[in-house]
């Protein structure tokens, strides 16, 4: 594998590190570059407390008796409370929503290594942000964009909520599972592109973005290069339905996703008398009934014109109103730039949460986007250096912000 993490931060910000360049093993450097970034992350949840007030709303319960450092622990903070709880103890009614495949993994890591279970979720995270950063260096290839690959590592580890990729948390394994499948798509492996996005749709909800990006490349297998032909596509399309000559491996990778999610819904009806605990027990988040995003977005301008501005929940609100108009934005604006599945997969990955009954949780939905972040990298790259300069810093400013409140109690998203 012929690729390097950039060396210094002008490469980061210019982006011309040479990707061939092998004078060191590329994937040491990668996972020394991740090291780096992880203990950036571990220097601001060490010095957080000398300047942010605990909250005292720390998810404990589970974790506390692990007896590691307070800077270690805090990463399972949260959600991945339920996933060490989950790892360790089984499904609850409450815990349902939280999808499978990730606290499996802990547990058996855990069984394997004998170590904390708050300590197997990083290194699994850690681990699959690793296998996902080089996964991304070669979809990248295959749009003949490697040269961008440092700036492409420079977006990814300076978002603002790129922390929850270090912690007890499924991103990073939802986001190398789906830029896997993507992947494996634009090869034409569809039987692998089915295993890999059943196990992403066992890892998270929006799994269910991955069949229409499957079902595009398909359809598109015989104009790779003309994306947005849809005069192909339809073609394509009614003569694959008028000789029922559906490929048979296309279609096993179309409804895996499907497939694995209507298993878990099974699941859940046989272990607790109702599969729709799956949806109820989410009233908690008030994500439990189906919205249409336009009646989200007149909750939120009530939000807005209520709440007041010195307390928190109107800012995290801020937070995730603005990250909604960012993905839409780009979504527009990535009209005819991208190729269509990209363009497709970007939309149903944004439009399923977001029907959801709020944007809670919309500030890391980017976290699982290849698209999202190939579009923030092309952007960037025709852009000028002082302008990459500054975006990066405010970038990783905003991160360091939201990581220090993260790590003393205060929901960030």
């Amino acid at each position: 594998m012929n690729f390097v993490f950039p060396g210094t931060a002008s490469e980061l910000i210019s982006g011309t590190q040479n990707v061939t360049d092998a004078r060191f093993p590329p994937l040491w450097r990668v996972i020394w570059s991740i090291s780096i970034w992880k203990g950036v992350l571990l220097l601001v949840v060490l010095i957080a407390p000398f300047i942010i007030p605990a909250t005292g709303a720390f998810f404990t319960d589970v974790i506390v008796r692990v007896r590691l450092p307070e800077s270690i622990w805090i990463w399972g903070n949260f959600d991945g409370v339920h996933y060490v709880s989950i790892a360790r103890s089984g499904y609850f009614a409450s815990t349902v929503p939280f999808f499978p495949f990730y606290p499996f993994l802990i547990k058996m890591f855990v069984e394997v290594t004998h170590i904390s279970f708050v300590v197997a979720g990083q290194i699994i995270s850690i681990a699959s942000l690793w296998l996902a950063t080089i996964v991304g260096f070669y979809v990248l290839k295959l749009e003949r964009q490697e040269r961008l690959f440092p700036t492409f590592l420079a977006v990814l580890f300076t978002y603002p909520t790129a922390f929850y990729y270090a912690g007890v948390y499924n991103d990073a394994l939802y986001f190398f599972l789906a830029t896997l499948t993507i992947l494996f798509a634009r090869r034409k492996s569809w039987f692998y592109a089915a295993v890999t996005s059943a196990l992403a749709t066992l890892t998270r909800l929006n799994g269910l973005a991955l069949p229409f990006l499957i079902a595009c490349e398909y359809l598109l297998s015989e104009n790779d290069n003309k994306s947005w032909n849809f005069a192909g596509v339809s073609k394509k399309l009614w003569l694959s339905i008028k000789a029922l000559r559906i490929n048979h491996a296309v279609l096993v990778g179309i409804v895996a996703s499907p497939l694995a999610f209507l298993a878990y819904v099974f699941w859940v009806h046989r272990s607790f008398g109702t599969w729709q605990l799956l949806f109820s027990s989410m009233q908690v988040w008030q994500q439990d009934r189906l919205t249409l995003p336009f009646q989200v977005i007149g909750r939120y301008i009530k939000i807005f014109l209520l709440s007041p501005t010195n307390e928190l929940p109107f800012w995290i609100a801020v937070v995730e109103f603005v990250s909604v108009t960012v993905y839409v934005l780009l979504f527009f604006l990535s009209f005819k730039k991208i190729r269509f599945s990209y363009w497709l997969f970007f939309f149903v990955s944004i439009l399923i949460p977001s029907m959801t009954g709020t944007f809670q949780g919309m500030p890391r939905y980017g976290l699982h986007i290849y698209p999202f972040f190939l579009l923030l990298t092309l952007i960037l790259s025709q852009r000028g250096k002082v302008v990459r300069t500054i975006y990066f810093l405010v970038s990783a400013a905003v991160q360091v912000t939201f990581l220090s409140l993260f790590s003393r109690g205060y929901f960030v998203s």
